[in-house]
């Protein structure tokens, strides 16, 4: 009776054990988000760069960037992060039914920590008056983006745009405007706006 007992308590254990270690080489096989740069910002897709001294004929990595946010943003998926360089980028960008998801969101992102050298996006260019509205950035049918660590300047009534789109969030920025920092219309919905300096 008692080698039946034994019996029947290793039995259960030896399965608990197998099933601890498939469980345990699964978790060593799954492929897992990287998690890069200050913040812990969770990179699931590709990491695209965008500097000053870029080119736009570049393949867009951290050795090679590109040398205008359009050229990034344009090219992103979801998952992916925009990482900024520090300087002056003056664009005016429409970027329309660009989307990430919900796991996956698509992050422009400011490589600097430091308010004082946030890259600055000027959008001011050679038909912008004080009389007219002409952001820096114009958002449509979008949604599921991220913005943050960025200086919005020069960019006429408003700084960004935020036209039929959702689920976007503004992070640690900092808006230099005339009337509005950050202006959505059009059914616009669940735009988060937290830590930014206005």
């Amino acid at each position: 009776m008692k080698k039946t007992s034994k019996k029947s308590y290793l039995f259960p254990l030896s399965i608990l054990v197998l099933a601890a270690m498939a469980a345990t080489s699964y978790q060593l096989l799954a492929p897992k988000p990287t998690q890069v740069g200050i913040n812990q910002i969770t990179v699931s897709g590709t990491q695209r760069y965008v500097a000053p001294n870029g080119s736009d004929t570049n393949n867009g990595s951290e050795a090679t960037p590109y040398k205008t946010l359009g050229k990034a943003i344009n090219a992103a998926a979801p998952g992916d992060v925009v990482w900024i360089k520090p300087g002056t980028y003056k664009e005016n960008l429409k970027i329309n039914n660009k989307k990430g998801t919900p796991d996956a969101p698509i992050r422009i992102v400011g490589t600097s920590t430091s308010p004082a050298d946030y890259p600055v996006w000027d959008g001011s260019n050679p038909g912008y008056t004080k009389n007219t509205d002409n952001p820096a950035l114009t958002l449509t049918n979008s949604s599921w983006i991220t913005i943050e660590r960025l200086k919005f300047q020069s960019s006429g009534l408003s700084s960004v745009f935020v036209d039929a789109s959702h689920y976007i969030t503004f992070r640690r920025n900092v808006m230099d405007y005339l009337k509005y920092g950050i202006l959505a219309r059009n059914k616009s919905s669940r735009i988060l706006i937290e830590y930014n300096e206005f």
